[in-house]
């Protein structure tokens, strides 16, 4: 799975016209790897342990430049990032996401369909309210947890 993220990632970042550099490289491997979102920090803090020279407002750039290419995820609750598993399938407005309460996975789920109700999007046109994005984050004990 890990080297899927990789390959997906690489292809979309070249057909988009980004350079694949080793800093690049280095955040997209390890976010491919790992099993829990992480933070800037902590990417920051592995890749040191690794010597791999990258600073901090580097990896908070590079993060954000795979974020709006849909490549990565951000968690809403924490704000760390982790890699989007259907990033060459994914709609860019429907994602649901089941996050582990105890050992904070977030495991994606492959759905490609219109979320909202009808019946919640007349509440919605009430409130002249119109949604960009359908994101849910349901909380879950996965089952490694249970």
């Amino acid at each position: 799975m890990a080297n899927n993220f990789i390959k997906k990632a690489t292809e979309h970042l070249k057909i988009h016209k980004f350079r694949i550099t080793k800093p690049r490289l280095f955040v997209i491997e390890l976010l491919s790897k790992a099993s829990i979102p992480l933070s800037a920090q902590k990417i920051h803090e592995e890749l040191k342990l690794m010597q791999k020279s990258l600073d901090l407002v580097s990896v908070y750039r590079i993060l954000e430049m795979l974020h709006e290419q849909g490549l990565v995820h951000r968690d809403t609750e924490t704000n760390n990032y982790f890699s989007c598993l259907h990033c060459d399938t994914c709609p860019d407005n429907t994602h649901i996401f089941l996050k582990c309460e105890d050992c904070k996975q977030v495991r994606e789920v492959d759905y490609h369909g219109e979320i909202f109700s009808n019946s919640f999007k007349r509440k919605l046109s009430k409130l002249k309210a119109r949604p960009t994005r359908e994101m849910i984050y349901l909380s879950d004990l996965c089952i490694n947890c249970t």
